[in-house]
């Protein structure tokens, strides 16, 4: 990772950054704390002083030699995949905050991590709102900057090398609350008021948002060596089987063309098709025949329900 020039470290310091989030509404276990953050701010705004660098710890260092990897394995899932250039500060109209991406696909930011596998479960499990929510109200931030609904929140397991993707939706009432702690917390910098904790009043809206609706989640997260060759073994064989349905369908189309308007294509020794005319099948009009005895609609005399299932249905991430 590159080291930090005093420059950037000035610029990033001067505004309310997506990381820091979580601290001015009182959710940031780490560093820095909130009057940490307000030193900080308030040196680098007043005195132009920038903060020092900060010490690469064991998290910080997985996601410095993740995160590329986490890209790289993006672009092999979704198409328009690009780092973004962390020079370019992104500024909300009042300029008071900033974000950075990691990347983006397409016109959509991406906010990429490389937790440890238990926290990488939890995420899974609970949701990121509840099991991680510095990481959340970072996503948030990053949509009060950034115009779009969501942010494409991606966890790199560094064990199984597999990547596990979110969408996290802008919350109106998170952003609400956000952008009036960000305002006040910024008013106080400005203003040399040093504050010891977010106000009682933000605290408590703050857990309303968190503890409210939760996400709806899978029953059942199947994160073990196994599950993830046979998922990535089935993605395979669907994209092979879609690819053979396109040959196909191609193949079939250039045999018809060959054999003209014959109702009996014969390739001796090979294969046989046939290319008959076929009457029209008789089709019960039921909102005619409904339109005619009303009561049909509606009688349960006349209806009975088909056996219970329970299907079994696909979706990869991406489709």
């Amino acid at each position: 990772m590159a080291r930090k020039s005093k420059k950037w470290r000035l610029k990033q310091a001067q505004t309310i950054g997506a990381s820091v989030a979580s601290t001015v509404m009182g959710e940031n276990k780490y560093k820095p704390t909130l009057p940490e953050l307000y030193d900080r701010m308030r040196a680098a705004i007043c005195d132009r002083k920038a903060p020092p660098e900060i010490p690469v710890n064991d998290d910080m260092r997985r996601g410095i030699i993740g995160e590329p990897i986490a890209v790289r394995m993006l672009r092999e899932r979704y198409e328009g995949v690009k780092r973004h250039d962390q020079n370019a500060f992104m500024y909300d109209e009042s300029h008071k905050r900033h974000v950075l991406p990691d990347a983006w696909v397409g016109t959509t930011p991406v906010e990429i991590k490389c937790p440890r596998p238990a926290g990488i479960t939890r995420v899974n499990v609970e949701g990121l709102r509840h099991a991680a929510p510095h990481w959340w109200w970072q996503c948030q931030h990053a949509l009060l900057v950034i115009p779009f609904e969501f942010v494409r929140f991606v966890m790199l397991d560094v064990v199984s090398m597999s990547l596990h993707v979110q969408d996290i939706v802008r919350v109106p009432e998170a952003q609400g609350l956000l952008l009036e702690a960000e305002d006040e917390f910024y008013r106080n910098v400005i203003q040399g008021k040093r504050p010891a904790d977010p106000s009682t009043e933000i605290v408590e809206a703050r857990n309303e948002i968190i503890e409210a609706d939760a996400e709806d989640l899978p029953s059942k997260i199947l994160a073990d060596p196994e599950a993830f060759e046979l998922a990535h073994a089935l993605r395979r064989l669907r994209q092979a089987t879609d690819q053979v349905e396109v040959a196909e369908s191609a193949v079939k189309a250039r045999l018809q063309a060959l054999s003209g308007d014959a109702d009996i294509i014969v390739v001796p020794g090979i294969m046989r098709a046939y290319h008959r005319p076929q009457k029209g099948r008789k089709i019960l009009d039921t909102q005619k025949v409904f339109e005619r005895f009303p009561i049909l609609k509606d009688d349960d005399e006349f209806w009975r329900e088909s056996r219970p299932s329970r299907p079994w249905r696909l979706y990869f991430e991406g489709e």
